[in-house]
């Protein structure tokens, strides 16, 4: 169902009713959205190289460690809240490993570790994939207890392996009553972040710290801390443990989510553009029209209409869609 304009949470698409579409970079009202066209595989984002490591802060003990400014970890655990266990929460993996051996095997260590709980994955190119998806999916969940794992981790290009030892670190956040464990290095939590409206703190457990402290044999601990299929290895374990409250080693704690650009987020199966771009934002009004630039080298001019099936055959126009989060 499409959202009125009045919500004023719902984004914008570009609805292209037409046989075929060209994927190609977008502008969007002058703002850089970093695409980069491609044929067969739909990639048009780059990997944000934001440095991340900027934002990340130790979380200081108390006493002599305070005074000394010597780094302690803190535990976290023990939440009061029913377990997902209990409930039977349902569980969303967002991630980048979307062949069918990556989701069958990461299908099974999930439902290992949360026997009788519905699993559902999405499959991403980028982190602009995956934080529209996050906000979907939270969305969908309508307030009601549950599970999400979200997972891009590129590591080709020299920025990202001199940012990263191993790919980026994993976090922590609840929203409401979903728990949300995440890589953290790109745009996947920005756009939840800026529709509810208030700023995210993600507890991180870096790998080498946190292994140690999960129950594990020698051998395993090892295959864990040096695994490369981590989204796999460690991922779902970190979130069984801490929805089981059991205290892990808070390695440190992101105080503030980078703030996400205007973009072409997603590509529906019809060919319809989801962008992150909100109706009042764009100057939204149906039968007016709405500028926007491709590459800063040429622009469009897209009239709005109100639903799809008002679009004309053959017209590229704008309409508000259905990705959003609540009624708000």
């Amino acid at each position: 169902m499409r959202r009125p304009l009045s919500c004023g949470v719902s984004f914008v698409w570009l609805a292209f009713l037409v046989d075929a579409h060209e994927n190609l970079p977008v502008d969007v009202l002058g703002h850089k959205a970093p695409l980069s066209g491609g044929t067969g595989e739909r990639n048009w984002h780059e990997m944000t190289t934001s440095r991340w490591s900027d934002q990340l802060d130790s979380r200081e003990g108390s006493g002599a460690n305070r005074d000394t400014g010597a780094r302690c970890l803190s535990l976290r655990g023990g939440s009061s809240r029913p377990m997902h266990h209990d409930l039977k929460s349902p569980i969303t993996y967002i991630t980048d490993c979307k062949d069918e051996n990556g989701k069958g095997r990461l299908k099974a260590r999930l439902a290992t570790l949360f026997p009788g709980n519905s699993i559902s994955f999405v499959g991403v190119s980028s982190d602009y994939e995956a934080a529209i998806n996050l906000v979907d999916i939270v969305d969908a969940y309508e307030g009601r207890p549950g599970i999400i794992l979200a997972n891009v981790a590129r590591r080709e290009g020299e920025a990202r392996k001199s940012k990263w030892p191993n790919g980026p670190p994993f976090g922590w956040l609840k929203v409401d009553q979903i728990d949300i464990f995440t890589t953290i290095d790109g745009y996947i939590v920005s756009l939840l972040q800026q529709m509810k409206g208030s700023a995210f703190s993600i507890d991180l457990y870096e790998i080498p710290a946190t292994v140690p402290h999960m129950g594990l044999s020698a051998e395993r601990q090892a295959h864990v801390i040096n695994t490369q299929f981590r989204s796999f290895d460690y991922l779902p374990l970190l979130a069984a443990q801490l929805v089981d409250a059991k205290p892990l080693p808070v390695s440190r704690t992101m105080a503030s989510v980078p703030h996400m650009p205007l973009a072409l987020c997603w590509v529906d199966s019809f060919g319809n553009c989801k962008t992150n771009i909100l109706p009042e934002l764009a100057g939204f009004q149906v039968g007016s029209e709405v500028v926007v630039k491709v590459e800063q080298q040429r622009q469009f001019v897209f009239p709005c209409f109100n639903r799809l099936k008002d679009v004309p055959d053959h017209r590229v126009a704008i309409i508000i869609g259905s990705s959003g989060l609540g009624s708000q």
